[in-house]
């Protein structure tokens, strides 16, 4: 068993020290556009609970998905989708996050299936299309993926 009072005397000074580094970190996530959530720090009171002030990190932070509706697409899994790409955003829109979103979520008209787009997983494989866009009433720049790169799922 671990001896906590003679293998770690210095316990409290390093969690003082940790503090100055977590607070450092914290600092430069947010200045870079992160949303940070310091986890709060407990020192034990007595070496026999050590256990119960075991931490599961210092810092949490919260990244971006996105989240898009298509009106006019019907697909489900059973169906799958009837298109061989599906588009995941403007190409302005994408390139102006500072913080890329994580994943898309692309669901269908009525909301009862999904497509899931991981983006650190299929974003090499992205291409850049110009289409027209009957919303905007012109030509636009989209990324689009090979459907077979993304996930359908049903979520009634």
């Amino acid at each position: 068993m671990y001896d906590y009072e003679k293998e770690d005397p210095n316990f409290k000074n390093d969690i003082e020290l940790s503090k100055i580094a977590v607070d450092k970190a914290s600092r430069f996530l947010s200045n870079n556009g992160f949303q940070v959530v310091v986890e709060p720090t407990f020192i034990r009171d007595d070496v026999k609970n050590a256990s119960e002030f075991s931490d599961t990190g210092d810092l949490k932070i919260m990244l971006p998905v996105e989240v898009k509706h298509r009106p006019t697409l019907k697909f489900n899994k059973k169906d799958g989708f009837k298109y061989k790409t599906i588009i995941i955003d403007a190409c302005h829109i994408f390139d102006k996050h500072k913080i890329k979103p994580i994943y898309y979520i692309i669901y269908n008209s009525n909301y009862t299936s999904m497509i899931f787009v991981n983006v650190k997983e299929t974003l090499k494989e992205w291409l850049i299309v110009e289409k027209y866009d009957r919303y905007k009433n012109r030509n636009r720049r989209f990324y689009e993926v090979d459907i077979s790169k993304c996930v359908i799922m049903d979520c009634a």
